[in-house]
């Protein structure tokens, strides 16, 4: 019934780790990727790369019954825990690399302050914006590491930055040792293993600044590295950004400009919505879903009624 309304409207999803067991974090389980694909594969659906719904976009192709999946970040767990799913079916994905991640050179900002609060002793930590916050309990701990990365996305990243290595210090962790175990990013073989079997790489900048909170001459060095990087590894033309957190604050018409002069042919944002293959589709501002956690309504996605349902919103 809903089908037709797939044909100009596919669907983009966004993942970030995969695990088998749910830790808190934004995670999709394996079982769960089978139970979609098995779905899409019964009821004769289309699985794009990001790479050819973009083509589709700018040539006003038809996507019917079309669908996308991206990841971002590059953590390793999709390595260890979605690509076989993904090779089983013949399906692609197109993973967004932050290229300083990749090469393990930092530690992801928001990864230090959960673990630092997890494995410290403390049960308060002072932090800047909010004053003490309770960290003794296992709930006071989450809540905690929830408000703490809202507020930090907020402040410039230079600051933002000082506040995560003094948060830490203040928490007395050990973060030499890391990124590992959960926090691990893909290495460069594991990339050039998953892109031979079907599964694209694009990048995520440098390390994974918000770009709206950046100073204009650390523009070039973000946008540029990680596509410079990937396409060295690859051999590939990687010219599809996903903006860090990618919310309407995230990125501006400044960014987008320079994400243009770093050779940027469209970009995936965080903001939720379908794009028109047959309408004038902004392609720096290319419309993504978080993958959600009940099979069933990612049928509505698939299908077309979530696309019917945003027809049919008042206009704002």
């Amino acid at each position: 019934m809903f089908n037709p309304f797939t044909k100009n409207s596919a669907t983009i999803f966004m993942l970030h780790s995969v695990a088998a067991v749910n830790d808190g974090r934004d995670v999709t389980s394996p079982a769960l990727l089978e139970e979609c694909f098995s779905y899409l594969k019964r009821n004769g659906y289309r699985v794009l790369s990001l790479r050819n719904y973009v083509q589709a976009l700018e040539n006003r192709e038809s996507t019917y019954k079309s669908v996308v999946f991206t990841v971002d970040d590059g953590y390793r767990d999709f390595y260890e825990h979605a690509y076989a799913v993904f090779k089983k079916y013949g399906y692609s994905a197109t993973i967004f690399l932050t290229s300083d991640f990749i090469n393990r050179r930092i530690f992801l900002w928001w990864d230090q302050i959960e673990f630092s609060i997890q494995n410290t002793l403390k049960t308060e930590v002072d932090v800047d914006g909010l004053g003490k916050v309770a960290i003794g309990t296992a709930s006071e701990k989450s809540e905690a590491i929830f408000r703490i990365i809202h507020r930090f996305k907020k402040i410039p990243n230079a600051q933002m930055r000082r506040n995560v290595s003094q948060l830490v210090e203040q928490l007395g962790v050990d973060v030499s040792g890391q990124p590992s175990g959960k926090y691990s990013p893909l290495s460069w073989a594991e990339i050039l293993e998953m892109q031979a079997n079907g599964i694209e790489f694009h990048p995520h900048t440098q390390n994974h600044p918000i770009l709206t909170r950046l100073n204009a001459e650390d523009y070039d060095a973000e946008l540029r590295e990680s596509k410079d990087q990937i396409e060295s590894h690859l051999g590939i033309s990687a010219d599809i950004l996903c903006y860090p957190n990618g919310g309407p604050e995230d990125f501006s018409d400044g960014v987008i400009e320079e994400a243009k002069k770093a050779g940027y042919r469209a970009a995936v944002t965080g903001i939720p919505g379908f794009n028109n293959t047959q309408a004038n589709t902004d392609m720096y501002r290319l419309g993504r879903f978080g993958l959600p956690t009940d099979s069933l309504l990612f049928k509505e996605y698939v299908c077309g009624m979530e696309a019917l349902k945003f027809r049919l919103r008042p206009v704002a």
